[in-house]
């Protein structure tokens, strides 16, 4: 019979993995028969598996956010500005915010606009590229490119008038609203009526118009009339 010869399972070579320490708790020592046992509590393998599927996510890997770093580092030296969606708020999944804030000068705030509560703006680079940052949510991002980035487009271009037409609308049904913020309506307009079409992206191709409904308007009848912003001519 040979002899054992120990060989370690599944050896890759030398591992270079960024490991990051989660908690001290949870974890002690015991004596069992003479010997020293390392205790895990149940906790811990919680905490573990929990943060273990965000990372397994790619959301938070070191190599992903370099990479990621690295597509929008490609563009700056090509882009008059640069436009992003998603990946902006606060949870640990928003993967962008932190990425951009290694870039450049960047302001994240909380808008009194819905949707889009939080939007972000700043320069980024040597050249200091300009830079709107929006949500992710269809519907939130479509609202802030017509409200923030499509007149900055269109002064960098040249035009004077830079805001889309308004008008006036009766609303086809109610509105509720929120009371201290402005409230953004993907709206479609026809013989100078306005029918909200929903949120999401089926719902935003029938959209030719954004109803704009400030505080402290924040329940409306239908037949009262709002202002709109239009996105092309009505039918």
């Amino acid at each position: 019979m040979s002899a054992f010869v120990y060989q370690e399972m599944f050896a890759l070579g030398e591992d270079t993995t960024p490991y990051r320490l989660l908690t001290s708790d949870y974890v002690s020592t015991a004596t069992v028969d003479g010997q020293e046992i390392l205790k895990v509590d149940v906790a811990a393998l919680t905490l573990l598996a929990d943060q273990a599927m965000r990372d397994c996510q790619h959301l938070l890997r070191p190599g992903h956010l370099a990479q990621l770093r690295k597509i929008l580092d490609d563009q700056l030296g090509r882009a008059d500005m640069v436009v992003t969606t998603g990946g902006i708020g606060t949870e640990p999944d928003d993967v962008l915010r932190p990425v951009l804030a290694t870039m450049g000068t960047v302001d994240f705030a909380f808008v009194a606009m819905e949707p889009g509560r939080v939007q972000g703006t700043g320069s980024l680079g040597a050249s200091n590229v300009p830079l709107i940052a929006l949500p992710g949510e269809p519907t939130a991002a479509f609202v802030g490119f017509e409200m923030f980035v499509r007149p900055v487009v269109r002064r960098l271009m040249g035009h004077s008038e830079v805001f889309a037409p308004r008008i006036r609308a009766a609303l086809t049904e109610p509105f509720a609203g929120g009371p201290d913020v402005t409230t953004v309506v993907p709206v479609e307009v026809d013989d100078g009526r306005a029918t909200p079409v929903g949120r999401g992206m089926r719902a935003l191709v029938r959209a030719n118009g954004l109803a704009v409904v400030a505080s402290p308007h924040a329940d409306l009848a239908a037949g009262d009339e709002v202002t709109v912003m239009m996105l092309e001519t009505p039918g």
